[in-house]
């Protein structure tokens, strides 16, 4: 029993840790950003919605170098999920978005073909380091296509980009101050990675459940918390494409960058709950986050139904789960 609480504690810490220390990075890589003169756009959309998920790629790599592919990858289904039905859910609740920004809307599709492109390997059975070399090069990709649309001038007018130098106009930048907590702030989130991982392979051990489902599960949502501070903020703020931006921009991120760590670093045949299960409630979750902003009555925003819609469906996915475990 004492073990017990120990891995219980050791998770709890890892998760809190992991979330306050990636907040950190996050906020000296923007501000080291703004120094540089990096565009709104790539700044909003790279650093903000993928720095978001920075956790789920540092876990997602620790445990596939320990040969858990299984927490990887559930890892990043589960917080694919988690972004859209926990992180969406509860902040359209709170506080109902409108989507204004034409980035973010053009990023929907682009979060849709890339969900269908990795189905490509999760079909076929198996994470190979080709599938891996295959999502970062699309990763890469989507990188300079992020870039040379940020040279485009009518991106200057875009609402996520306005909402997005709002918010670094508010930023005073002490560049030796910043540098120091981007170093350690990045040890920080390796180091609650590592106390994280090995608590949730420990848990599983106890409750002889597979890594697969503590990482569709309890680190999924662990990781996800950056996502659900950094959206609620955002929303709050009256920056909604910002909000949204987020948790598209840390879904294709997910999807392609930290997918890639158990397929390059832990090559493995997939579970058959993961092609047949969790693939597709993630596609569909995409599918129905994609239609409740484009069709009527709610076009273009999220409204409180919306987010009901979304959050229950995220609650019944986590019921599924844990009672075919």
């Amino acid at each position: 029993m004492h073990i017990l609480l120990f891995t219980i504690v050791g998770l709890v810490a890892g998760i809190v840790l992991l979330g306050w220390a990636a907040d950190r990075f996050i906020d000296a890589s923007v501000k080291i950003a703004k120094v540089f003169n990096m565009s709104p756009v790539m700044i909003g959309m790279v650093l903000v919605g993928f720095g978001t998920s920075f956790p789920e790629f540092v876990v997602s790599a620790i445990a596939a170098a320990k040969n858990q592919a299984g927490l990887s990858i559930g890892n990043v289904i589960g917080s694919n999920i988690a972004n859209f039905g926990m992180c969406l859910g509860i902040t359209s609740l709170l506080y109902p978005l409108n989507i204004h920004s034409r980035i973010v809307k053009k990023d929907f599709l682009v979060l849709f073909v890339f969900s269908l492109f990795i189905g490509i390997f999760i079909f076929s059975g198996h994470l190979t380091q080709i599938s891996g070399v295959c999502l970062l090069l699309a990763l890469v990709m989507y990188f300079i296509w992020l870039y040379f649309s940020s040279k485009k001038g009518e991106i200057a007018t875009d609402a996520l980009v306005v909402e997005v130098e709002r918010e670094l106009s508010h930023d005073q930048v002490k560049m030796t101050q910043t540098v120091i907590w981007w170093f350690f702030s990045l040890f920080l989130v390796f180091v609650s990675s590592e106390i994280l991982v090995r608590s949730a392979i420990a848990m599983a051990q106890w409750f002889h459940v597979s890594s697969l489902f503590i990482g569709l599960t309890v680190v999924a949502i662990g990781t996800s918390l950056p996502e659900l501070a950094a959206t609620i903020i955002a929303a709050k703020r009256n920056e909604p494409d910002i909000a949204i931006g987020n948790v598209i921009g840390s879904n294709i991120f997910n999807i392609l960058g930290v997918l890639a760590m158990p397929a390059l670093l832990s090559p493995s045949k997939l579970a058959s709950s993961v092609i047949y299960r969790d693939y597709p409630i993630m596609m569909l979750f995409t599918v129905v986050v994609w239609l409740l902003s484009a069709l009527p009555p709610n076009k273009n925003q999220f409204s409180r139904g919306s987010g009901l819609i979304l959050f229950i469906g995220f609650l019944v996915y986590m019921a599924v789960v844990i009672w075919f475990q």
